[in-house]
């Protein structure tokens, strides 16, 4: 059965690049309408999230590490939750 196979790409090689080349491209497209829809809907709830009026905003600066915050805790004698157990 894979020899068949083997046999009838190598025999008609033109005809297996063009259906490769069609397979690739309409994946592409597939992903790409996936990928659009997901940046559209990011947008829409951005744009609709921006409207409500809110009391207090709370931002940071900087990402705290994992790492950081571990050493740290473990200097304070405190357990994080990742070693507790």
């Amino acid at each position: 059965m894979l020899s068949y196979a083997l046999k009838r790409v190598l025999r008609s090689f033109g005809l297996f690049a063009a259906l490769l080349l069609g397979i690739v491209v309409a994946s592409s497209f597939f992903a790409g309408i996936n990928i659009g829809a997901d940046t559209t809907a990011k947008a829409a709830l951005t744009q609709q999230l921006n409207n409500v009026p809110v009391d207090i905003v709370i931002g940071s600066s900087s990402t705290l590490n994992s790492d950081v915050a571990r050493s740290h805790c473990s200097r304070h004698g405190k357990r994080s939750s990742s070693s507790a157990g």
